[in-house]
């Protein structure tokens, strides 16, 4: 039996958007896609279910341009949390070379001291 769906591509649109834009406010995606085929009144949630699925796998609906996004977001998570690596270490020699620094001049004062203790 294959007939036309009951359905329009406009309120499946909108109840994959809505699962995907309300996904974190539940524990888990079935929560979320059980309230949400409720409020858009279709008929089982295992339909909005096969939907989203649809969506992810190449359809024209939102998850697929939320991946791209998302790919992209932990790329750029990726970079900057290398960079930070990189001065976190540049950071560290920075203030070891200015420790040292500190160091030889504190002795160098200290040894000028004893010299001029042992001299009088």
């Amino acid at each position: 039996m294959s007939g036309k769906s009951p359905y329009s591509d406009e309120l499946r649109s909108r109840a994959v958007k809505m699962v995907a834009e309300l996904r974190l406010s539940y524990p888990t995606e079935h929560a979320a896609i059980k309230d949400v085929a409720a409020l858009f009144g279709i008929g089982s949630p295992g339909t909005l279910r096969n939907w989203i699925r649809q969506s992810r796998t190449g359809g024209d609906g939102p998850l697929p341009r939320v991946s791209d996004e998302l790919g992209e977001l932990r790329r750029e998570n990726a970079n900057l949390r290398h960079d930070n690596g990189i001065l976190r270490a540049a950071s560290a020699l920075f203030a070891a070379e200015l420790h040292a620094r500190q160091s030889l001049q504190t002795w160098s004062v200290a040894r000028r001291d004893v010299r001029f203790i042992i001299d009088q």
